[in-house]
């Protein structure tokens, strides 16, 4: 009996403590039912708080695509956390089906990412050799032209023929023609701009360049150009041509013959012959129409033609005279322009004249003035008067009368002249020279002549040389008694406010 009674009372707790953990096991489930994970929560918490792109798929498509294939695989990832728990609730549900069904299903979905994994990876490897077998070799990406190409730049590389590569290969393709046109230009800009006026001219014939003198008459330029011809006999050709646009008829003809014997020695015409007797130009260019040859007489022509219109339109003449040919290593052709010619003859203003050398940089520019306007004036008057402008002495005999309006005019429009030539040039390499400074005053003339020589010639100084052409220059001094007895008023001239001295005069370039 009490054996029973034993037994009654082990299975009556047993029944208690089984129903205890009955109630307990279901209220446990109906909470994990209505209540989330703490793991969900707090991945929950941590995505509001960064706001992670691994918490919905809706957020993908604003990343980038880098962004895109970095943060692909972490969502995948969460995707499958998610069905695993997903399982694990359905597994609960289902415990009749016992631990072995859960075991089995949770080793399936490891299998199952694996296996995908595995896919994804073969996938990925499977398309890089894909875009590898497509890949062509890079002997086909180059073109019959590029093959030329690259054998002329021996040194230039074709790494790859990707479109990253072939945009290279497209640049330094460019950067070679750039090159090559870089190197054209340079070449041209090496070759003359000129063509010379015959096709005889000799391989090493020279184009003559200009020496273009602003001065006034009466300001020493013959005595000047003296200098310069016996300096040029040593070392080049000079074609002078002095006052070429002025209107001395005698002059203008001695200088065109000039300017045909230059053109007969550069282009070697060995069979012309003209008669240079002429004292017009007209009848010197009837002389030489007679020419037979084809080309000589077209090459006349051409000079009668721009030589004609040289005042209208004197560009055409200046770029006929850079067209001469030379046999000398060095040649220039130098003229000297005065106001008288440029402003009434041309009727042009001073600095569109100069304007028209700007086509030949290497031109010679040089300005050549005398301090005392008033020595200049009376001078010119003097010399107009006696039709005598070099080597005639003027004495106390040849004084003249002096009108001041004429006076006043012509020292204001010589002061407008040297002005306007002094802006122009104050930009260029110009040589200045003053009459009683650098040519009247006989000690100073062999430093002038030095000067001609290394500035404006560009020789190298020889001692002997400028001796020699000091000493035979050829001309002198035109007056011979002060300057108040070559002026019949001088006495009023006085009164006006004009100075004897050129030291009471303005210094127009000092």
């Amino acid at each position: 009996m009490t054996r029973h009674k034993a037994f009654a009372c082990l299975l009556a707790s047993l029944v208690v403590s089984g129903l205890f953990w009955l109630n307990s096991f279901n209220t446990q489930w109906e909470k994990r039912l209505i209540s989330p994970t703490v793991e969900q929560l707090m991945m929950q918490d941590d995505a509001a708080a960064t706001n992670s792109p691994t918490v919905s798929p809706a957020l993908l498509p604003e990343l980038q695509p880098e962004e895109q294939e970095e943060y692909g695989e972490e969502y995948e990832l969460e995707i499958v956390d998610e069905e695993e728990e997903e399982d694990e609730q359905n597994i609960d549900d289902e415990e009749d089906e016992g631990d072995e069904h859960y075991i089995d299903e949770e080793e399936y979905e490891e299998e199952k990412y694996k296996h995908a994994e595995e896919e994804k990876e073969e996938g990925q490897y499977e398309k890089e050799e894909e875009e590898h077998e497509e890949e062509p070799p890079m002997i086909e990406t180059i073109s019959e032209e590029e093959e030329a190409l690259i054998d002329d730049y021996e040194d230039s590389d074709v790494e790859s023929s990707s479109p990253s590569s072939e945009m290279e290969t497209s640049s330094g393709d460019e950067l070679m023609e750039d090159d090559e046109n870089s190197a054209l230009e340079t070449t041209s800009t090496m070759v003359p701009a000129y063509t010379f006026l015959c096709d005889t001219a000799p391989p090493h014939a020279q184009p003559f360049e200009p020496i273009i003198m602003m001065a006034n008459a009466r300001t020493g330029s013959n005595l000047f150009f003296s200098f310069l011809g016996r300096l040029a006999l040593f070392n080049m050709d000079l074609l002078p041509l002095y006052e070429i646009f002025g209107n001395d008829s005698r002059l203008l003809a001695q200088l065109l013959n000039n300017i045909v014997e230059q053109i007969e020695t550069g282009c070697q015409w060995e069979d012309f012959v003209v008669d240079r007797t002429a004292t017009d130009p007209e009848q010197l260019f009837a002389a030489m129409a007679t020419s037979s040859d084809s080309t000589q007489q077209r090459i006349l022509e051409e000079l009668q033609h721009v030589f004609t219109h040289r005042l209208e339109d004197p560009a055409p003449f200046l770029e006929f005279l850079h067209r001469i040919p030379s046999t000398m290593p060095r040649a220039y052709y130098a003229l000297k322009v005065f106001p008288f010619h440029v402003l009434d003859l041309m009727k042009m203003t001073v600095t569109d004249f100069l304007a028209l050398f700007e086509s030949m940089p290497e031109t010679q520019y040089i300005l050549l003035w005398r301090r005392n306007m008033l020595e200049i004036f009376v001078s010119f008057k003097i010399a107009l008067t006696r039709q005598g402008w070099v080597n005639v002495a003027s004495t106390q005999d040849n004084a003249v009368q002096v009108d001041r309006t004429e006076l006043e005019w012509f020292v204001q429009r010589l002061a407008d002249f040297y002005q306007q030539a002094g802006d122009y040039l104050s930009t260029k390499s110009c040589h200045i020279f003053e009459y009683d400074q650098d040519l009247s005053n006989a000690t100073q003339q062999l430093s002038t002549v030095q000067r001609i020589q290394t500035e404006v010639l560009q020789l190298a100084l020889n001692e002997e040389q400028v001796q020699m052409v000091v000493e035979k220059a050829g001309t002198t001094k035109q007056a011979v008694v002060p300057l108040s007895q070559q002026i019949v008023n001088w006495e009023e001239v006085q009164e006006w406010g004009y100075s004897e001295s050129s030291l009471d005069w303005p210094n127009l370039f000092p």
